[in-house]
């Protein structure tokens, strides 16, 4: 039996005139029913994550999801009808904001890429790269991989944006902190991402499945965990993951 699902949002629960598939959400329903933990796994803050899932039907009134982890980072778990913070790294990434700045601030200054404004840098504790194209993104990933070898930090993309993250800090890890707060066994807990972003948590000790649009790179990472790709696209593709799953007793599917 799975006893904790960790779900992506844009590009796997989340399609992109942000609207959910209604399949998708009855078997997240479903499974909290059944007893699983159903976790929101995303790098949005939580102001946009509760417009989505209430916009879904979903949230404290239905009781699902019971987590919701932020900006990567910020744990939030539904107590007394409402989302409260339990655990988050943000002190701990906020500390090397400067460093990242100081990394990419000839790359503002050329216009080579958008940056994140000085506020919202403040508000989330990082710094975050916006490309005109995910090409450029992934060209500019290869290249800040190898110039913060050295440095606490590592470039995390997500379509034409990449943000500056602490090493410790991503969705695999707040998930395995997650796992161990609640004592749910690693081969318990299925993941579904579809971007760069969730290869944190889907390259873990955790079951791994994407839907059809999922990055090559995130493609290949599944297969070799001997997951599941659905035939469709984002939160169909998450539909067809979860109803497999519940079809078969959530055993593992073949």
């Amino acid at each position: 039996m799975l006893q904790l699902l960790s779900l992506d949002l844009d590009g796997t629960l989340l399609d992109r005139d942000h609207t959910m598939d209604k399949a998708a959400v009855e078997y997240c329903l479903q499974f909290a029913q059944a007893g699983s933990v159903v976790a929101i796994n995303t790098g949005r803050t939580l102001p946009d994550v509760e417009r989505f899932i209430y916009g879904a039907g979903m949230g404290p009134r239905t009781g699902c999801p019971q987590v919701l982890v932020c900006n990567e980072r910020d744990i939030y778990r539904l107590q007394d009808g409402q989302y409260a913070l339990v655990k988050s790294w943000y002190a701990q990434e906020y500390a090397v904001l400067s460093r990242a700045r100081r990394a990419v601030l000839h790359w503002a200054k050329e216009g080579f890429c958008a940056v994140s404004d000085d506020e919202t840098q403040e508000e989330r504790g990082f710094l975050e790269l916006f490309f005109e194209t995910e090409d450029l993104a992934l060209q500019a990933r290869s290249w800040l991989q190898r110039i913060l070898q050295d440095e606490p930090l590592k470039p995390v993309r997500n379509g034409a944006g990449i943000a500056l993250r602490l090493r410790c800090v991503g969705k695999g890890t707040a998930l395995v902190w997650l796992t161990e707060a609640l004592g749910i066994p690693r081969e318990r807990v299925l993941c579904i991402g579809d971007s760069h972003n969730d290869i944190d948590m889907l390259g873990r000790e955790f079951h791994a499945a994407a839907p059809a649009n999922a990055d090559a790179e995130v493609k290949r990472l599944v297969q070799k965990q001997n997951g599941m790709i659905s035939s469709s696209k984002r939160s169909e593709g998450v539909a067809d993951i979860l109803r497999r799953w519940w079809e078969w007793g959530c055993a593992r599917p073949s």
